[in-house]
């Protein structure tokens, strides 16, 4: 398990445990499920930030570290957040409790920024970058929306600090991942928000 959570390859984990690379792949994906599980019944509350952030698709098969891969899911063949860029949806609170999902690849709509509702308790303070995707997810919460002057500006008032922090967090994993098959983007999504919630715990601790 920590062994995931830390970002120890495969390899490395099947030599500390004299397995073999597949059986250890399917322990990761059986923790991994579990936090997805386990992501379903996730809620923020109280002041939350709202972001997507972007990773590479890939529509590689499975991948065990240590194989080649014929695609890796770096190319792509256009510029910008197109549809070849997984989107994931993400939402951080002040109480360090963290989610993340993807619902498509692309922008993110309105329709879709709805499937949010669930994992919020009640309504709550919700900050963005401005953006109208938000507005009926915070008209279905009954939360009150703010909005970002200036996202680039950490210092300001308003501003979406954490959400930035966490999408640092997500960066790293998936450069860390050189990418991750696109059919398990939230099974890792999952294990991102949890590794942001033990990072705080120990910092805290």
């Amino acid at each position: 398990m920590m062994d995931t959570i830390n970002g120890v390859s495969l390899k490395k984990t099947s030599e500390i445990l004299s397995l073999n690379i597949e059986t250890v792949f399917s322990m990761r994906h059986r923790f991994l499920c579990s936090l997805e599980k386990h992501a379903d019944n996730m809620k923020v509350s109280g002041n939350v930030q709202l972001d997507e952030t972007f990773v590479s698709g890939s529509h590689k098969s499975r991948h065990i570290e240590g194989k080649a891969l014929k695609d890796d899911g770096k190319t792509l063949k256009t510029r910008g957040v197109s549809k070849e860029k997984v989107c994931l949806a993400t939402m951080v609170d002040d109480n360090g409790s963290a989610f993340a999902r993807s619902y498509n690849a692309g922008q993110l709509t309105s329709k879709e920024a709805l499937n949010l509702a669930s994992h919020i308790a009640g309504s709550c303070s919700m900050t963005t970058d401005g953006t109208s995707v938000y507005n009926q997810l915070a008209s279905a919460t009954g939360s009150f929306h703010r909005k970002t002057e200036d996202r680039k500006d950490s210092k300001a008032e308003v501003n979406l600090n954490r959400i930035n922090s966490f999408h640092s967090v997500i960066k790293s994993y998936y450069r860390h991942y050189r990418g991750v098959a696109s059919k398990y983007i939230n099974r890792y999504a999952s294990m991102f928000a949890y590794a942001w919630n033990v990072n705080k715990v120990v910092k805290e601790g």
